[in-house]
């Protein structure tokens, strides 16, 4: 009896419904099977890259309103979440009354997405800043961090318009709950405003 067998076996003599296994095949079956599903692999590769590269061509927009932030050390505009990087990414992160969990818990997409952030010095060495923003108090945001050991920068919306910087949908819990934006000159108020991050 094989292990995959006898654990099946096993789930069903505790009363648990049995693991769903595939067959078992000779190794030049499993092969052959490999080599057809790695045709659709590469196929669903390329399809990613070329949908990722239009992305990243589509066009900007002039983002002429004015946004509110607190971040640990006060207040903030958007202009300050650059960092002094030409470029920023901001991602709404739900973290706030009336989202499951709260206060206890994020989203669970964007804890998600928190976890997969590796240290931020990588995109900065890219002149880029990643922030996450949520209407939560900053608080609340610093006991989140610590306990799931998180070191995202994190600012607190402040205003009505917030949810909807740049016009790019960040009121939705969605992966797309993110935008990329430029300042138009070193000191403007105005910002560009994309879907990607430049290459």
């Amino acid at each position: 009896m094989t292990t995959a067998t006898k654990s099946a076996q096993d789930g069903r003599n505790n009363g648990q419904p049995a693991m769903q296994t595939p067959p078992v095949v000779s190794p030049q079956d499993w092969e052959a099977a490999r080599q057809q599903l790695l045709v659709k692999e590469k196929a669903h590769t390329r399809a990613r890259d070329a949908l990722a590269a239009e992305r990243r061509r589509m066009p900007w927009m002039e983002v002429d309103k004015t946004y509110a932030f607190e971040a640990p050390s006060g207040k903030a505009s958007l202009l300050d979440l650059f960092q002094g990087r030409p470029q920023l990414i901001l991602y709404r992160a739900f973290f706030e009354p009336g989202v499951f969990g709260w206060p206890d818990h994020a989203c669970r997409g964007c804890s998600m997405v928190a976890d997969q952030v590796a240290h931020v010095s990588h995109l900065n060495a890219r002149d880029t800043t990643l922030v996450f923003a949520s209407r939560a108090p900053q608080a609340d945001i610093a006991r989140l961090k610590k306990r799931m050991g998180w070191e995202i920068p994190w600012v607190t919306i402040t205003d009505g318009a917030g949810d909807r910087a740049g016009g790019m949908g960040l009121g939705h819990c969605a992966p797309a709950s993110r935008s990329a934006f430029s300042p138009a000159s070193d000191t403007s108020t105005h910002f560009l405003s994309g879907a990607e991050p430049s290459a």
